[in-house]
């Protein structure tokens, strides 16, 4: 099949959309991707003049932001954190991952609750190429073992309440580097005292394989300068893994431009939204909606 250009797949966009609201008759081939009803919630105006830039997500939420760095863009127990030191830790994470070895195209996986670490390891695999493989740290061990063998991950990053599962199946994985966060780790310095003495600080196994995240970040610091990585169309960016509600959970892969287009969708048919705003975000960053719609969205949006 032909490779549509910008212009010709706009033309055939506005084509489905006249079709999808009954302006011209034809038949439908009955396949939602190719017939693109959704079309019909957007003007003529909205097809023609919407462009999703091809950049990273990561270029895409720094963008967005370049201008305004020291406004916040996490709260976290209390603790703030802007654009700039968020983009300085991504920096620092991203620039820590190629020392150890990990190159563009390589997967490494995400087994994280909703803290900074989290967010901080998404966008700053991105930034390097690096596909992220983002997994549920409630998940039996069986499942932890076999999204890490799947994806042949070699890095892996985790919260320290399923350091246990991941201890007893390691070996079983191709895994050479488990780093391991504690949800104080970003809390404001009181607080993280407090959680400290009633949950205990990080008890890492004697295996060299595992590292806190301080640690990390502080070992593989030797590259200068992280060179831009050049962007790829359709190039893959996350795994995301189904709910398995019919069989085994299977990895849906999602490219930079579904990220990008989620906002560019948002901003033409939405406006509720300001710089400077706040929003709880409570779903997941290993949920497809909660990595999406409630961090990309909103912090590409200055929220």
């Amino acid at each position: 099949m032909k490779q549509l250009d910008v212009n010709e797949e706009k033309l055939r966009d506005l084509y489905l959309r006249n079709l999808a609201i009954g302006k011209i008759q034809g038949p439908p081939t009955g396949k939602t991707s190719q017939d693109k009803v959704w079309l019909q919630y957007y003007t003529e105006e909205q097809i023609i003049n919407t462009e999703v830039p091809q950049i990273s997500i990561y270029d895409y939420m720094m963008r967005n932001n370049r201008a305004d760095l020291d406004s916040i863009a996490l709260y976290y127990f209390g603790k703030k954190i802007t654009y700039r030191q968020l983009d300085n830790q991504i920096n620092s994470f991203a620039q820590a991952v190629l020392d150890s070895g990990i190159q563009s195209g390589d997967i490494v996986t995400i087994c994280m609750p909703n803290t900074p670490e989290a967010v901080i390891a998404f966008y700053g695999l991105n930034k390097i190429g690096v596909v992220a493989n983002m997994i549920h740290p409630l998940s039996a061990e069986n499942e932890i073992k076999d999204f890490l063998n799947e994806a042949d991950s070699k890095l892996l990053l985790t919260i320290d309440s399923s350091l246990d599962k991941i201890v007893n199946i390691i070996d079983n994985t191709k895994v050479e580097k488990a780093i391991v966060v504690s949800p104080s780790n970003s809390m404001p310095n009181v607080m993280k005292i407090g959680y400290q003495l009633k949950f205990g600080k990080i008890k890492l196994p004697s295996n060299e394989r595992f590292i806190s995240w301080n640690k990390f970040i502080h070992s593989y610091t030797k590259q200068a300068v992280i060179e831009d990585i050049e962007f790829q169309k359709n190039s893959p960016s996350v795994l995301l893994h189904t709910g398995g509600t019919t069989g085994k959970s299977k990895a849906a892969l999602l490219v930079n431009e579904n990220f990008n287009s989620m906002v560019e969708q948002f901003k033409s048919n939405t406006a509720n939204f300001d710089r400077g705003d706040k929003m709880l975000t409570i779903m997941p960053v290993f949920h497809g909606f909660g990595l999406c719609s409630s961090i990309h969205l909103l912090l590409s949006l200055g929220v």
